[in-house]
């Protein structure tokens, strides 16, 4: 039996010794009576300064933790066992720590002694690490929902531009489409989003100059704007588009992303080229115009018989050469006045008001 024990003594030392987890063992009155080698080695802590001391004691009483006594002092004696009990504390010499307490229990009737096990994980990196995680997670989160809300943003402002747009990947298929991209082209999603460009609307962008774009500029630069392409559709007929290009890259593995917007100018090129024919018409009227006050001139000025062309107001508008000479008047004195103040007022004839007020009005011509 003796043997027994001693062989069961050794057993139990070569397990304390050999488990890589810190290990103390108490006896009644809570004094260490032996500690693993871990537990030496992770405290800072030697046997001498150790063993037969009150725990609370160790190292100058940096044991004196208030969870530790109440692991000790008040659940252990409710239970034989206990596990996972978890304390945290700062040591002097190791600094901040976090343990997961397991404690047992029992009693030995060869000696007629209780003894407690009181086994103490270190999970402080563990903790770290978790915390670590759990931050990572709450960023990831927080970052996940502002990926969110800004992909919200790009696509609410998508579906509200006017302006048809279209996102293509670096195989030149559509990712994603506006709403008036839909509804100006006159297709659908269901045969528009994974569909290589080229082959939307049963080849209907085959564009020779959209392929220039795509394959030739872009590849060059990452921005384009103002590239104009004009291409006649079978569903909606000819249209003139304007076309802004941007490349980005997107992603961990940089993949490439194309925006393309599209602003249909039909209309204003139909505009513009009716205000240049109208402007060109008007040049051909005012030519004509010129010329023929030129060529009415010329006849007022040829004409020995006196002339003068009066407003409806009747202030003279001109007057011919020969009239000038006549009457011995000039220009400055003549153009602008009414006839009736002409020569101090000499031309205020009753019977030419009477041929201007009455008659003419009655009448287109009089000779």
């Amino acid at each position: 039996t003796e043997q027994l024990i001693l062989d069961g003594n050794a057993y139990a030392e070569s397990i304390i010794e050999t488990v890589r987890e810190p290990l103390v063992i108490l006896d009644q009155n809570l004094r260490v009576k032996t500690a693993s080698r871990s537990f030496y080695r992770d405290f800072k802590v030697n046997p001498t300064e150790t063993e037969n001391q009150l725990l609370y004691n160790l190292g100058n009483g940096q044991w004196d933790i208030p969870r530790l006594r109440t692991l000790l002092e008040d659940v252990l004696p409710q239970n034989n066992q206990f596990n996972d009990f978890e304390v945290d504390h700062t040591f002097e010499d190791i600094g901040h720590r976090t343990m997961l307490l397991n404690a047992r229990r029992i009693h030995l009737q060869g000696i007629q002694s209780e003894l407690i096990l009181l086994a103490i994980e270190d999970i402080t990196a563990r903790k770290e690490i978790e915390a670590g995680l759990e931050k990572t997670r709450k960023e990831l989160e927080v970052i996940k929902k502002s990926a969110d809300e800004a992909l919200e943003y790009a696509e609410s402002i998508i579906n509200t531009v006017r302006e048809p747009l279209i996102a293509l990947d670096q195989d030149l298929r559509v990712v994603k489409a506006s709403r008036s991209f839909y509804e100006v082209f006159k297709v659908k999603p269901e045969e528009t989003v994974g569909q290589l460009i080229y082959d939307l609307g049963n080849h209907q962008w085959d564009i020779p100059k959209l392929r220039e774009l795509l394959e030739t500029i872009l590849p060059q630069k990452a921005t384009f704007d103002n590239y104009e392409v004009e291409h006649d559709f079978s569903t909606i007929g000819k249209r003139i588009m304007l076309l802004n290009a941007r490349q980005i890259q997107r992603g961990s593995e940089k993949e490439r992303i194309i925006l393309l917007a599209i602003e249909d100018i039909t209309e204003r090129k139909e505009i513009e080229a009716g205000l240049e024919k109208t402007r060109k018409e008007l040049e051909v009227i005012k030519k004509s115009a010129d010329e023929s006050l030129e060529y009415a001139e010329s006849i007022i000025n040829t004409v020995r018989e006196p002339l003068i062309a009066l407003d409806q107001d009747l202030r003279v508008v001109t007057a011919s050469r020969s009239f000038y000479e006549v009457f011995k008047v000039n220009p400055q004195e003549t153009v602008g006045q009414l006839i009736y103040d002409l020569g101090n007022k000499q031309w205020d004839i009753p019977k030419l008001r009477e041929l201007l007020e009455t008659i003419l009005p009655q009448k287109a011509t009089f000779d």
